[in-house]
């Protein structure tokens, strides 16, 4: 379903990575839990490898990521996937939404979404499997019921601090107090504020460092997000 060759070296060993989800893949019978994998380069491709999405221990240079485990049902982890650097360049992170996901505790609020954001040099190169919720330096967690937070993720440098920032989608946010309805939001999450510790555990989105709401009731904002250089 969502398909990534980040130029952006995890390990690093000198070679980019694939980053695969599957959102409606059912990991021990859970419907639509999903799950995603990262496929580490390097020479291991080379002499070619396979694998399905139920392999609980995937082959090397392959990490299963996963939500508790198996997840839970309708959850759609891998749904949609980022990167950046950190530090400088010298760290990373990495960001698996799952736009299904319930939040707050215990789990109120029904389809509100979640991004897990990992840091690249805490996964295991080597294969293996990797619990989010466990695992994650910081998960973003939308603040309403059916925002579906994570429709869309992308990350670069947009206030110029050397770190690349998280941009989310959450495109049936009803706006500020909820007050109308599918208006839709895009946040961002400030890479510098990721590699300090500032954000850390789970942080709802109205914690986020910018929110931009759409007008109307119906524009969908966040729908897709990307930037770039212009």
């Amino acid at each position: 379903f969502s398909v990534a060759a980040f130029n952006l070296d995890l390990d690093p060993n000198g070679f980019d990575e694939i980053v695969v989800g599957a959102p409606l893949s059912d990991p021990g019978g859970r419907i639509d839990a999903g799950i995603a994998w990262v496929i580490y380069g390097g020479s291991a491709l080379s002499t070619g490898l396979s694998f399905t999405v139920d392999d609980a221990s995937p082959p090397t240079p392959i990490v299963r990521l996963n939500r508790g485990g198996t997840g839970t049902a309708g959850d759609n982890l891998g749904f949609a996937l980022a990167a950046g650097t950190l530090a400088g360049g010298s760290d990373s992170w990495l960001a698996i939404s799952a736009r299904g996901a319930d939040a707050g505790s215990p789990f109120a609020r029904t389809d509100a979404g979640a991004i897990h954001v990992v840091r690249g040099s805490s996964l295991p190169s080597l294969g293996g499997a990797v619990d989010l919720l466990a695992a994650s330096m910081v998960t973003l967690a939308g603040s309403d019921a059916r925002d579906n937070l994570g429709e869309s993720i992308a990350g670069c440098d947009v206030d110029g601090s050397g770190d690349d920032d998280l941009i989310a989608g959450a495109m049936f946010g009803d706006g500020p107090g909820n007050v109308g309805i599918n208006r839709g939001e895009a946040v961002v999450l400030l890479g510098e504020n990721l590699e300090s510790g500032y954000f850390s555990g789970t942080i709802e989105a109205q914690s986020a460092d910018m929110i931009v709401h759409g007008a109307t009731d119906g524009d969908d904002l966040g729908f897709r997000v990307t930037c770039g250089t212009l």
